[in-house]
């Protein structure tokens, strides 16, 4: 089943983080902002700021923070998130530029299949953010290579179900050229792209022991 177009009720938007951080980079000082800052110690103070202090001794007060690092990171520690536990299914996701302009308008996409759920997100008029995630009984290998990972991404969209796919890199030579000239080269791979293989991990903040 397909599922495309926009709600009457709903409304999805999409935002690059790229972006994000330029356009809140633009509206302060440069002498203000701090980037790959690795943390050390993260506390709350009264007056509603966050006071970092920085594995190099450094320290500031800060309104706000913005972590890539998800439930890995100091700030999911402070936040009181629990230990990730894999859950059972696993993604491909990235990003497609189009020069010329993406084909799909204001619309929304999403592909439901036994143990699979993919879809693919207009982010501008330029690109579009694609996902692919399906059940597995173990998390398999994370590739650092970018042609493995969207090789392996179409791999799963193009066999489906999950249960007959092995999604390890068998030595598929393919080059990204390859998956360019296939029927779904605007669903997934377009002129520039970028994969991310990613597990699942259940996110729950820890339970407070004064209640």
């Amino acid at each position: 089943m397909v599922k495309e177009g926009v709600c009457c009720s709903e409304e999805v938007r999409a935002m690059e983080k790229r972006v994000l951080l330029e356009t809140l980079a633009g509206q302060i000082s440069q002498d203000l902002i701090q980037f790959s800052s690795k943390l050390a110690i993260i506390k709350s103070n009264p007056d509603r700021k966050t006071l970092l202090e920085h594995a190099y001794g450094s320290k500031l007060l800060a309104k706000i923070l913005i972590s890539y690092n998800a439930i890995r990171s100091p700030i999911a520690k402070w936040m009181g998130f629990s230990k990730e536990n894999y859950v059972g299914h696993c993604a491909f996701r990235g990003l497609v530029s189009y020069s010329e302009g993406q084909p799909y308008g204001p619309r929304v996409n999403y592909i439901y299949d036994r143990g699979v759920h993919s879809g693919y997100v207009p982010v501008s008029l330029r690109k579009v953010y694609w996902f692919i995630c399906f059940n597995s009984s173990s998390p398999g290998v994370e590739y650092k290579d970018q042609d493995v990972r969207v090789r392996l991404g179409y791999k799963v969209f193009e066999q489906g179900i999950p249960n007959r796919v092995n999604y390890e890199d068998k030595g598929d030579k393919r080059t990204l050229d390859d998956i360019r000239q296939s029927q779904v080269k605007r669903n997934m791979v377009g002129e520039e792209s970028y994969a991310r293989y990613s597990y699942a991990y259940p996110i729950q903040p820890k339970k407070d022991t004064n209640n």
